[in-house]
């Protein structure tokens, strides 16, 4: 049973690493992913002075403003906004 034990441990310090391996490395691929942009969404108050804005990340193609949309809009600002 004593021979058992070491095995058990190094099994289990295997498993502890290879569980934080893929959790550094989906983290990772989720903020490198290339479509992946800090967009800020933003309204307009009183005289149009820009107000309201919100950071996130989202897609480039779901950043862009649609066309006809009034009351505000959305474009790619740097990534320290959103607070990487």
């Amino acid at each position: 049973m004593m021979k058992m034990e070491p095995i058990m441990k190094k099994t289990a310090i295997m498993l502890a690493l290879i569980f934080l391996g893929a959790f550094f490395f989906s983290c990772k691929e989720e903020a490198s992913t290339p479509d992946m942009v800090c967009c800020e969404s933003y309204g307009f108050g009183a005289m149009m002075v820009k107000c309201c804005e919100e950071y996130s990340w989202i897609s480039r193609e779901e950043c862009a403003t649609p066309e006809g949309f009034v009351g505000g809009g959305r474009e790619i600002v740097e990534d320290s906004l959103c607070g990487k």
